[in-house]
């Protein structure tokens, strides 16, 4: 590593060394580059590195063997770009008194406001009508700082999200994660979940976070009963679950579930001799696969590197002579400010974009870039982006009851149980729903005289204080604290303005950021501040209910400064947990995402933040944020192997693509025969075809492909396509437009296409890019693409020759056609008759660049 660490009045800079890399060191060979991922905070670090990990080990693996090769140069390139600095390397709470703390206290930044940055890296880079308490412009973001609470969504709150998304959070796939560790189940002590087990994805991530086992960091003491026949000790945890558990139902019908705390805190590790998590966040992970990388200290051919104080300020899409004023929807530059210098990152077709700055900031740059207005896609005022936007209602509710209630409960109710002598700190975790939506409660409990809130999250690593805190515990008042947070609603069908729903705009003029030269994001709430929504009535009449039950007919004394509901609730900007208004979809017309995160729009780009939820519930956002950024991994990568499925059950019926076998091609040759089993697009002229002159009818239609990053050793995003039920091509003068157009209006195409283009000679633009009827999988122009699930552009040579396979399996039965790629179906549509034939001919299409296809196979249906 050629620049050293740099010495300052107190320290050398061997984190900030050893972690980050130069502008010129990581952008070096930029077409080179496979993934950029935009902000390093909790979901962009952990995305960017599960894709270095999870492309090391698959395509590193050594052939026959259950290893992979550890100095990952086969790994995918992955360039994360930071706008603040290099700050410390895990969450500040596991740095002993460190007192690296968000700001607390929100600011003004409506319009013309000026906010100043606070805590060293926390600033507002928005305006909104509402005051904001900002985010952390830093290596780590927000999650070196966060509360740790991760529950899972509710199954109600899932019910608007897309099927596939919804079944890979909470079904079980061995494919997503195995149990490592055996431990009791959280919700059945008495069922033991085994090591090895297929998880969910939640459950996945709660066991890597540390979330699971949840016994672990908020426990109760153990305390053997004194002699082998008395009443079994009850500590403070399993006491109040067991209280409010047998109170549900006569405290508030609301109630739904009281849970273990869901608390990301990792005090044991699954394997003897590792170290613990601690209090998570990504940015331990993010270092791991940094130093795995390049540890040898070599600056160049870096696999995954981090650049930090690099604003990003827009990106640019390739430019189109048929669209002239708009381009295409491919990102190829990146405009950042690096170190007050402006620079620009061009980068291949092939490289991901991941948005990953926060739902305010990457909706903002989305925004900025290709706004489906600003592409031709959307009419002035019917903007998707930005529409959605949800918060949390949040408020507090301190307040303490009698022991001595709690001890005559467990003593009377629960048979050969009572409560321990040693009460220390407890936390649960309460969902509910009521008339007006979903909220939550964090409840934390504790025995000293100053609260739960005195000791929690603490790192003390002094054997003496920590005796010190233990003797504390021995108050006769249990104190608590209930944290609640209840939902907004979003505006998914609802303009961008109307009164009812909050939304995300771009900012006037007067607002110009004039430091990074962009428009700034616009937060607005329509309802004002939401001290008149509903929930808030939900919200304190069930924890007033609560508060009640638990203090048993003894004494209930509310606590701390704040004493009326009123001046409980808190701001909408206080919360974090913005999300939504990129939200995830099966449908491009009312969604911006797909369910892997990616732009319905654009070809390179993905979401990996709270900006993809559909909707947002109570919960806290970080754990289904973290599944979701998982998901925006494995599929980049898995855009990079090749799939294997679909064929066997038709493998009878395969049809040669030898010419022997009686292919033709008009109105020229445009297939190259690589050999007796593989053939290569190779146009020179206009759209060509190689068409199989036999009638088929009712049919499943298997076939493989590979489309290339060149064309004759330039970049070229190929066209080609799946043509079926084709007239007879014979005959037809395809130098005359009129008779090229009436043959191919009775054609159904099956389109390769990762460009989405609508071309219309007569329009202007003639092109219109993005167009979901017009991608990769689409029925062309008649269903669109409900997903981009097409492998990535290969690139030349061998050392991939096995990889950036694709498999298209169509059925086309009367004027149904469903499309089905790499095992996902992607389009279904009726085939308008008699405009569509419903017999014909099977094509390949021939357009631009370079297509490979093979292993055609063909099964006649009745």
């Amino acid at each position: 590593m050629p620049t050293e660490p740099e010495f300052t009045s107190f320290s050398r800079d061997v984190l900030g060394r050893f972690i980050c890399s130069t502008w010129e060191e990581a952008t070096s060979d930029s077409e080179g580059i496979d993934v950029v991922v935009l902000g390093s905070g909790m979901y962009g670090g952990y995305c960017a590195s599960k894709i270095y990990e999870l492309s090391r080990q698959r395509f590193g693996k050594i052939e026959g063997k259950d290893e992979f090769d550890t100095d990952g140069f086969k790994a995918l390139r992955v360039l994360v770009l930071e706008a603040g600095p290099f700050l410390v390397p895990e969450h500040g709470q596991n740095i002993p008194n460190l007192g690296l703390n968000d700001p607390g206290i929100f600011l003004n930044v409506g319009a013309g406001s000026q906010p100043e940055t606070r805590n060293f890296v926390w600033g507002v880079g928005w305006r909104s009508n509402q005051p904001f308490t900002g985010q952390a412009y830093c290596v780590g973001g927000k999650g070196i700082y966060w509360g740790g609470w991760c529950p899972r969504f509710q199954e109600s709150d899932l019910k608007q999200w897309p099927q596939e998304v919804r079944d890979y959070l909470v079904t079980p796939d061995r494919s997503v994660g195995t149990r490592p560790i055996e431990h009791k189940d959280p919700f059945d002590d008495k069922k033991v979940l085994n090591r090895g087990d297929a998880l969910s994805a939640y459950e996945t991530l709660e066991y890597e976070i540390g979330v699971l086992p949840s016994d672990d960091f908020v426990f109760d003491p153990v305390q053997l009963a004194k002699s082998e026949s008395g009443p079994q000790k009850v500590g403070l945890n399993r006491a109040v679950q067991f209280f409010l558990d047998q109170k549900r139902g006569t405290t508030d019908s609301r109630i739904t579930q009281v849970l273990q705390a869901p608390i990301a805190v990792q005090t044991q590790s699954y394997i003897s001799g590792l170290f613990a998590l601690d209090k998570y966040s990504s940015l331990p992970a993010l270092t791991g696969s940094i130093r795995a990388d390049h540890a040898d200290g070599r600056s160049a051919d870096l696999r995954i590197a981090v650049v930090p104080f690099t604003h990003v300020v827009r990106l640019d899409c390739e430019t189109s002579s048929e669209s002239p004023n708009i381009g295409t929807r491919i990102v190829r530059k990146i405009v950042v400010k690096n170190n007050d210098e402006s620079k620009e990152l061009i980068i291949a077709p092939h490289c991901q974009v991941v948005l990953a700055m926060s739902c305010i900031e990457s909706t903002r740059i989305a925004l900025e870039s290709f706004s489906l207005v600003g592409s031709g896609l959307a009419p002035s005022g019917q903007e998707l982006l930005g529409r959605n936007f949800m918060v949390h209602l949040r408020a507090d509710i301190a307040f303490a009851v009698e022991r001595t209630k709690l001890e005559e409960f467990v003593k009377t109710t629960w048979p050969g149980k009572e409560l321990a002598d040693l009460l220390q700190l407890a936390s649960l975790h309460i969902q509910c729903e009521g008339s007006n939506g979903r909220y939550q409660y964090q409840l934390y409990a504790a025995t000293n005289a100053d609260g739960p809130d005195n000791n929690m999250y603490k790192m003390i690593p002094d054997l003496d204080i920590q005796s010190q805190i233990a003797q504390e515990f021995d108050a006769d008042k249990i104190g608590l604290v209930l944290r609640a947070s209840g939902e907004v609603q979003g505006g998914r069908d609802f303009l961008i303005g109307n009164p009812g729903f909050d939304y995300i705009d771009l900012a006037g003029n007067a607002d110009f950021d004039q430091t990074f030269n962009h428009r700034r994001a616009w937060v607005q709430f329509k309802p004002g501040n939401h001290l008149n929504n509903p929930i808030w009535d939900d919200i304190f009449d069930t924890g007033h209910a609560i508060a009640r039950t638990l203090a048993n007919g003894g004494s209930l004394t509310y606590t701390g400064n704040i004493l009326n509901d009123t001046d409980r609730k808190q701001g909408v900007g206080t919360t974090f947990h913005d999300a939504g208004t990129l939200w995830m979809g099966d449908d491009p017309q009312t969604s911006v995402t797909d369910v892997n995160g990616h732009f319905h729009h654009v070809t390179n780009a993905y979401c990996s933040d709270q900006a993809l939820f559909t909707t947002i519930g109570s919960a806290n956002p970080v754990l289904t944020g973290l599944a979701l950024s998982r998901k925006v991994a494995v599929d980049i990568v898995d855009r990079h192997d090749s799939y294997e499925g679909d064929k066997s059950e038709l493998s009878e019926f395969s049809v040669s693509l030898a010419k022997s076998r009686g292919w033709l091609e008009v109105p020229y040759e445009g297939i190259i025969h690589l050999n007796d089993e593989i053939i290569e697009t190779n146009p020179t002229g206009n759209i060509g075809f190689s068409y199989l002159p036999e009638t088929f009818d009712n049919f499943e239609l298997i076939v493989d492909w590979k489309a290339f990053r060149t064309y004759r050793s330039q970049p070229l995003i190929p066209n080609s396509g799946i043509l079926l039920r084709m007239p007879d091509p014979a005959g037809v003068d395809f130098s005359n437009q009129t008779a090229f157009d009436n043959f191919y209006d009775r054609v159904t195409e099956i389109q390769i296409d990762e460009t989405g283009k609508n071309f219309v000679s007569s329009r202007f633009p003639q092109a219109i890019f993005g167009d979901s009827f017009f991608k990769t999988g689409a029925i062309y122009g008649l269903a669109p693409a409900t997903q981009w699930a097409a492998k990535a552009l290969a690139p030349d040579g061998n050392d991939t020759a096995n990889r950036y396979w694709n498999t298209f399996h169509i059925t086309a039965k009367g004027n149904k056609v469903t499309v089905r790629l790499n095992g996902k179906q992607v389009s279904e549509g009726i085939i308008p008759t008699p405009l569509k034939r419903l017999s014909g001919f099977i094509g390949l299409q021939f357009h631009t660049g370079r297509v490979q296809f093979r292993n055609l196979l063909i099964k006649p249906l009745p």
